[in-house]
């Protein structure tokens, strides 16, 4: 394993492995997570790891669905179509539907004055044009905590 990369100029974590070569990858969302961006827009932070014994494994980029943008309903439908799921049916992403699963990206360079090159998500393929089968079924948003307006109405004689 080679040492960690890390740029403390740098606002992105640390990343392993050596940077891919631009082109077709295939990733992990080995972790995905609600936020809220800068500009105060729900987004959801992927981290996707580069797997299968190709050049890059291990290494780690980071992608951003930021909601309220030009780009948003696009973004979603292609990471939809990516994972396997049916884009016509428009949910709303959360983390579930992409954890521990598998896509394949076509990754870039770029290379920001004063910062180490770095590899971006520049597409995310369909899963039906690359074979790839996300069989593990997603899982299911949590449920909301029911609240309750008025507990006047409430027994309070309850046996335990």
């Amino acid at each position: 394993m080679t040492m960690p990369m890390h740029n403390p100029n740098n606002d992105n974590p640390i990343t392993y492995g050596e940077l891919p070569e631009e082109g077709n990858r295939m990733v992990r969302v080995e972790s995905c997570t609600e936020k809220v961006s800068k500009a105060g827009n729900e987004m959801l932070e992927f981290v996707l790891e580069v797997t299968e014994r190709q050049q890059g494994e291990g290494y780690r980029i980071y992608y951003y669905l930021v909601s309220n943008n030009e780009y948003y309903d696009t973004n979603v439908g292609s990471l939809l179509r990516a994972f396997g799921h049916d884009a016509s049916v428009r949910t709303a992403p959360y983390p579930g539907l992409f954890m521990n699963r598998k896509a394949v990206v076509n990754l870039r360079h770029k290379q920001d004055p004063g910062y180490e090159k770095k590899a971006e998500v520049k597409y995310f393929l369909p899963a039906n044009e690359t074979g790839l089968a996300n069989s593990a079924p997603p899982a299911s948003r949590p449920a909301e905590t029911p609240h309750y307006k008025n507990t006047d109405n409430y027994d309070d004689d309850v046996p335990f």
